[in-house]
């Protein structure tokens, strides 16, 4: 079951609308809006009772804050508690790992980790992505030592990468844990829109 927890992202990344359309279009609203909780878990409830057997969250990061993540997840397992994938924020989840412990316990199977590009400066230049290498690599490890899937996305043909910056992408790649029976790997191609 596809579920939204909320509209927005957090982020700022050129090469996707979810964090710049409120920039764009100068909308008066904040940059994510979260639905409230009761009104989440009313409709995997009702998911559930129609014979669905795992949920996905769609949203670009769930981000929540630590107290009321803590709220919801109590929740999901006393009223819905079937497995789901959902994107975490890793800074996030560093900074509070028994909050990953509470996530798997509640039945987290996968996540994803937007790497997008290997190359710290290249990530930072072009995709305009705070590449923080330890960060990523912490917060993968703690995502393998509780045996959730991790969905790793990578993006080609940018035309200003170089020969260079790719090395570094793989270089980075081969750092990262990997369960080969559970993990994946997306190389996403950018599709470059005229005036972009």
């Amino acid at each position: 079951y596809y579920i939204l927890g909320g509209r927005g992202c957090v982020g700022k990344c050129t090469y996707c609308t979810s964090g710049n359309l409120i920039r764009l279009y100068d909308y008066n609203v904040k940059k994510r809006r979260n639905r409230g909780l009761a009104q989440i878990i009313d409709e995997l409830k009702k998911a559930k009772e129609a014979g669905f057997k795992r949920i996905w969250f769609l949203d670009e990061f769930f981000v929540l804050s630590t107290a009321k993540a803590f709220e919801f997840l109590r929740l999901y397992n006393e009223e819905v508690g079937l497995p789901f994938q959902l994107i975490l924020h890793p800074l996030q989840i560093v900074r509070n790992p028994d909050l990953l412990d509470a996530y798997a316990d509640a039945g987290l199977i996968g996540t994803t980790i937007g790497v997008q590009s290997g190359s710290p400066g290249f990530a930072k230049e072009f995709y305009k992505r705070s590449s923080d290498e330890a960060l990523t690599l912490q917060f993968a490890n703690l995502l393998h030592e509780r045996g959730i899937q991790k969905n790793y996305h990578f993006i080609t043909n940018n035309p200003f990468e170089t020969k260079e910056n790719l090395k570094e992408s793989i270089l980075f790649m081969e750092r990262m844990p990997f369960d080969y029976e559970h993990d994946r790997l997306y190389i996403f191609r950018l599709n470059n829109f005229p005036q972009t």
